[in-house]
């Protein structure tokens, strides 16, 4: 979804891939075998979300950027994916992960009450960055979410998903099936 986002507006061929029936072309590209990959004019294989961000909107690498998605990309998402897919971990209490994901949405409230020049500058890419993420932390369990007092994040949250940008990138695509 980041990456989707990120290259809205750009031109570049969309190929959606099942997961569960991946194709050898994208192992052929990146032996990770993961989505997104972005493969550049000039063959540079870009195949994490952040880097296509950051290579799309180049001002995203800026330090001010980086210490919010660093803590989006590493202790946020880890213990979203514990609290989320808790069964997927041995020995992991769902609610403990939930509890301390929320230490990095305590500190985006607090920004976005009164949000630095970088961030009003950027806010377009930093929902680009953090919101799918915290859109999948709220719908984990959306009535303790909203139960939260994080009156900034949740306007946010709501706003990101009502944009264009947002709903731009929810479109269905016709999975894409390699020529033999």
């Amino acid at each position: 979804m980041r990456a989707r986002m990120a290259l809205m507006g750009k031109d570049y061929e969309h190929r959606e891939v099942d997961l569960k029936n991946r194709p050898q072309a994208i192992y052929d590209v990146s032996p990770k075998g993961t989505v997104p990959v972005l493969v550049l004019d000039h063959g540079q294989i870009l195949d994490e979300s952040l880097e296509i961000l950051h290579w799309a909107h180049p001002e995203t690498a800026r330090a001010e950027f980086k210490i919010w998605t660093a803590r989006c990309d590493t202790e946020f998402k880890h213990h979203l994916d514990r609290y989320k897919y808790a069964t997927r971990f041995e020995g992991v209490n769902a609610e403990d992960h939930r509890n301390l994901a929320c230490a990095f949405l305590y500190d985006l409230n607090q920004s976005l009450e009164s949000p630095p020049d970088f961030f009003k500058s950027h806010y377009v890419q930093f929902q680009m960055a953090l919101g799918p993420f915290v859109r999948q932390f709220a719908l984990a369990d959306r009535a303790w979410f909203d139960a939260q007092r994080w009156n900034s994040v949740h306007a946010w949250l709501e706003e990101f998903l009502q944009s264009s940008l947002f709903q731009g990138v929810m479109k269905k695509y016709p999975v894409w099936v390699e020529k033999s």
